[in-house]
């Protein structure tokens, strides 16, 4: 096989799957991106929302509690658990927005929350007809029952989401370990990669050289320095049967060039005679029409 086809068998090769393995490092990015996304916009937001959602109702319990049990701001303790309330819908519409789960379980979450309204209503329409001890049982019997099955919803959910994002984060991990291989794998190709580029240019290189110093002894005629330098030299055989075929066709190119200069030396000693012929010919009829004059 020719050098040259070799070298561009090789560039393309090499070309071709670069940008295979280019391809296939971009769309393991985007994959690592994707999921990164999903982690950030959906397990993490919702466990994160719930876990506000659940503090906000751990809140407003303790100040049903306050209302239940003592003489407090009635006024004061109202607004803050209407500003938990608040806060508590705005994160269930996060949550319907991004749960993945089970709906109905979220549902049941927001309707157990609704009826605990209803209770927390009662709780403090009684203390504000002075009704301690009937608010304390409405708190005792109604509200921390509502409580413990609110409670444990959350947990549920949690727990469900701790899953999902569980899922979700050994997903990343191996895409994280695909990633890292690539990048070595990446590596080893380009070391690979100049490995081939170094072999080839080492063999390209000298048989260059090797060809222009062959051109010139064709040349100056000293093609038989390279047939000795050979022997010296770490000179491919084919190369070396090259040689040698080219220093016999250099032979018989001076043995024919020494013919036709020898046919040429022959050829201007008969041009010679035959000038010589022709002027003692003509000396010889010159001499014959003078004397055929004088008779």
């Amino acid at each position: 096989m020719k050098i040259s086809t070799k070298l561009y068998i090789s560039f393309w090769f090499i070309s071709v799957f670069f940008i295979l393995v280019s391809l296939f490092f971009t769309f393991q990015t985007y994959s690592l991106y994707k999921l990164t996304d999903k982690l950030n916009n959906h397990p993490l937001i919702v466990n994160k929302t719930l876990n506000k959602a659940n503090f906000r109702v751990i809140a407003i319990q303790e100040n049903l509690q306050k209302v239940a049990y003592s003489t407090v701001d009635l006024v004061m303790v109202n607004q803050t658990i209407l500003v938990s309330e608040k806060q508590i819908y705005k994160h269930f519409n996060v949550l319907e927005k991004y749960f993945t789960g089970d709906k109905q379980e979220l549902f049941k979450l927001i309707k157990l929350f609704d009826n605990w309204r209803t209770i927390r209503n009662e709780i403090i329409n009684l203390h504000k007809n002075k009704e301690i001890e009937q608010a304390t049982i409405v708190y005792e019997t109604k509200s921390v029952p509502q409580v413990v099955k609110l409670e444990r919803t959350f947990k549920r959910l949690t727990d469900g989401m701790v899953a999902k994002t569980t899922v979700f984060l050994d997903a990343l991990y191996l895409q994280i370990l695909k990633f890292l291989g690539i990048s070595i794998f990446i590596l080893i190709v380009v070391f690979i990669g100049a490995w081939i580029i170094f072999v080839i240019l080492r063999k390209v290189v000298p048989n260059m050289a090797l060809g222009f110093s062959i051109i010139d002894g064709i040349v100056t005629g000293n093609l038989q320095e390279q047939l000795q330098n050979q022997v010296k030299c770490d000179i491919d055989p084919n190369t070396s049967q090259l040689l040698q075929v080219l220093d016999n066709m250099q032979i018989k190119l001076q043995e024919s060039i020494t013919e036709v200069d020898k046919m040429e030396i022959k050829l201007e000693q008969l041009k010679e005679e035959k000038r010589l012929t022709e002027e003692a010919l003509q000396t010889a009829f010159s001499s014959i029409v003078t004397n055929t004059e004088h008779f």
